[in-house]
């Protein structure tokens, strides 16, 4: 908490004008698209109302005009604000104020909110309740409200916000909640809903600049993808056609070498048959007595006998 200085205040005056009203309050009413964050807290299986509440507590705390409190006089900045969520357990009559500090988790934010709903035997928590730093929140969930205006003492320092909120309406495919606000003109001047709007514009540029990043990113991503896809395809063309070429030239050679065998094959039976030949013709010819009758019916040949042998002595 930190506390503001009225003399050099850009707001002063403004605030001076509304500080002569017995009743410096305002109340307005804005739609607000609640589409994803049903879906959201339905697929989360987290309450509505409870989860929209702290959204809004969150929003708040980003824009100084909802943190500053009056208090006898002087004005301070609340470091964060706490809301207080009126709830209606099933079968009550009466309703009951759930109130604590928001956390950093719409999740445990809801489950909290849901124990101390159940468990709660009071209307409210005295000791919480006297606190200024909370932003009040109610819902009437059976019809739908466009304005809601909450019941107070006449206190023109009471700068704590009001916010409530009826039933949403499905339009065109899109469900839209009128949510009612009323704060103290006092502090929460228009600049803080410029502000507010030029936040929420801003946020919007971020999201679609992000998703077009995204959907950049996402080009780029199809495009290497594409390209490494269109290479791995030419060399596996490349390979393909090279193994097949590879396969036709040796199927060329395997045709060859068969014929070159078939001819050698050819060959050998061939050459084994003359050889038969040849040896049928050495074992003929190699037959003394067949040799012998050859010398004699052919040539006039004989082996010499003794008695017509006559020996010759040499000088």
């Amino acid at each position: 908490m930190r506390e503001l200085d009225l003399q050099t205040w850009p707001r002063r005056a403004v605030y001076e004008l509304f500080s002569g009203c017995d009743w410096p309050f305002y109340q307005i009413s804005f739609p607000l698209d609640v589409t994803n964050l049903r879906a959201y807290t339905k697929k989360e299986g987290l309450s509505f109302y409870y989860t929209l509440a702290w959204l809004l507590t969150k929003g708040m705390e980003q824009q100084e005009a909802f943190c500053i409190r009056i208090r006898e006089g002087r004005l301070f900045v609340m470091d964060e604000l706490i809301p207080s969520c009126t709830d209606l357990r099933p079968g009550a009559e009466v309703f009951h104020f759930v109130t604590l500090p928001a956390g950093d988790d719409p999740a445990d934010f809801c489950r909290r909110a849901g124990e101390i709903s159940q468990t709660q035997t009071r209307m409210f928590d005295e000791a919480l309740e006297v606190r200024d730093d909370v932003v009040y929140f109610s819902c009437l969930p059976w019809l739908p409200v466009l304005s809601l205006t909450n019941e107070r003492r006449v206190d023109p320092d009471d700068c704590i916000p009001r916010v409530g909120w009826g039933k949403y309406q499905e339009q065109n495919g899109r469900l839209t909640l009128p949510i009612c606000l009323e704060v103290n003109h006092r502090t929460v001047q228009q600049h803080a809903f410029r502000r507010a709007e030029q936040e929420r514009l801003r946020r919007e540029q971020e999201e679609r600049q992000q998703r077009e990043n995204e959907e950049e990113a996402r080009r780029r991503r199809q495009h290497r993808i594409q390209t490494l896809f269109a290479f791995v395809s030419i060399v596996l063309m490349v390979a393909v056609a090279g193994g097949i070429f590879s396969l036709l030239v040796r199927y060329t050679q395997i045709e060859q070498m068969i014929v070159e065998q078939r001819k050698l094959t050819a060959e050998i039976d061939d050459q084994q048959k003359r050889l038969e030949e040849l040896q049928v013709e050495i074992n003929r010819q190699g037959n003394i007595a067949q040799i012998q009758d050859y010398a004699r019916q052919n040539l006039n040949m004989d082996y010499a006998q003794k008695e017509n042998t006559r020996v010759i002595a040499l000088p």
